[in-house]
């Protein structure tokens, strides 16, 4: 039989479920596997900082999700850039906002077409506007491109991390008085940051910037006008190391550890570099909730054993040894002997050795560059093998 309710009764009721709404947690009512912040156990309404590793969950998954998938490493590497702490909001609850007007954790200035106060009071979104701006920049005609521009190689987006920041004199790759490399450009941070969070050394600087190719005044600050809209490289670029699925069967890329659970503190045995691995599910997060590694685990089997390996370590092709060609075979002489102390010193017996830069002085620097960056790192480095 049909239940007849009045009027009062029917309005009643509606405001009972609206209060429902508003007061029950919103993980009840969302498909926690279908949102970014259920999926990384964030609770959108409570606002507040997460813990490190839910914000490394946040904006892994906003990467991933974005219309042209992105590196998560590049998104993480602009967070730290923009906020070191990967805060959004500050000891009053209320957003971030930096001197120059850039809001929350992505420091997001270029507002048009964005809701202010959403980016203010929802860190999700204000993540995923960041990601939309850096696919809106790659997706442009006018900035230059690296080799087949393909989104899964971190390389891809060098541009791209330049432009979020704007295509001004500042951030030119090339100092354009001494033609030296503009390591000081926030595209150059960036990099330093995905190399020095993720335990992996890029392929940026083996490409061969002129000052020619950037046309600038660098006493206004004009756009860059870039002369050279297309850059090649032979060998292959770096892949993000979020894209592996179970079933893949991968190398070590180094002398690693294979951990009894998903953090460094644990300890199974030592895999030798080139031993194959078998991936055995999703990658997951560092089980300490406060630790600041911007690499994941992934669960693997080898040697009759299971275990976790963080992603930095894994490689699709088995490692080998090799000596980049350089200008001319005297500069290769004149290198080698630093060539081969960076092979035995720096990174063992996995990296591809050798820069194809215009001269041997450049080469050396890179070398003793990379081998001091090494030793800083040494220490942290083990820690997370």
């Amino acid at each position: 039989m049909r239940i007849k309710r009045t009027k009062i009764e029917r309005i009643s009721l509606s405001f009972f479920i609206a209060i429902v709404l508003f007061l029950v947690p919103e993980p009840l009512f969302a498909n926690n596997e279908e949102t970014i912040a259920g999926k990384c156990g964030y609770n959108s309404v409570r606002a507040g900082n997460p813990s490190y590793q839910v914000m490394n969950c946040l904006l892994t998954e906003a990467a991933l999700r974005a219309e042209i998938p992105v590196p998560p490493e590049v998104v993480k590497g602009i967070a730290t850039q923009e906020n070191g702490e990967w805060l959004h909001f500050n000891e009053e609850g209320e957003a971030v906002i930096s001197d120059d007007g850039g809001i929350g954790l992505m420091q997001i200035t270029n507002i048009q077409g964005y809701e202010r106060e959403r980016l203010k009071n929802d860190l999700v979104y204000n993540i995923e506007t960041a990601v939309n701006m850096l696919v809106n920049h790659f997706k442009r005609n006018d900035l230059p491109r690296m080799n087949d521009h393909h989104p899964k190689y971190i390389e891809s987006w060098y541009f791209s991390v330049m432009a979020y920041n704007g295509i001004k004199p500042v951030n030119s790759p090339i100092i354009q008085k001494t033609g030296e490399r503009n390591l000081d450009a926030y595209q150059e941070n960036v990099f330093r940051y995905i190399e020095e969070r993720n335990s992996v050394i890029l392929k940026h600087r083996e490409f061969l910037f002129k000052a020619a190719d950037f046309s600038y005044d660098p006493n206004q600050t004009a756009n860059i006008k870039f002369m050279k809209m297309n850059y090649k490289l032979n060998d292959s670029l770096t892949q993000t190391k979020h894209h592996f699925q179970t079933g893949d069967v991968l190398f070590a890329a180094d002398d690693v550890k294979l951990r009894s659970s998903p953090s460094t503190t644990s300890l199974v045995e030592i895999i030798n570099v080139g031993e194959a691995l078998k991936v055995t599910g999703d990658f997951v997060y560092d089980e300490r909730s406060e630790s600041l590694n911007h690499f994941v685990w992934y669960p693997v089997s080898v040697n009759e054993k299971t275990g976790y390996i963080a992603s930095s370590y894994l490689q699709e092709d088995e490692p080998v040894i090799s000596v980049s060609s350089f200008a001319s075979e005297e500069e290769e002489t004149e290198a080698l002997p630093f060539v081969e102390f960076y092979q035995s010193q720096a990174v063992k017996k996995t990296a591809v050795i050798g820069y194809r830069m215009a001269g041997a002085d450049l080469l050396f620097s890179q070398l003793l560059f990379f081998d001091d960056r090494k030793r800083v790192k040494a220490e942290n480095k083990n820690a997370q093998k």
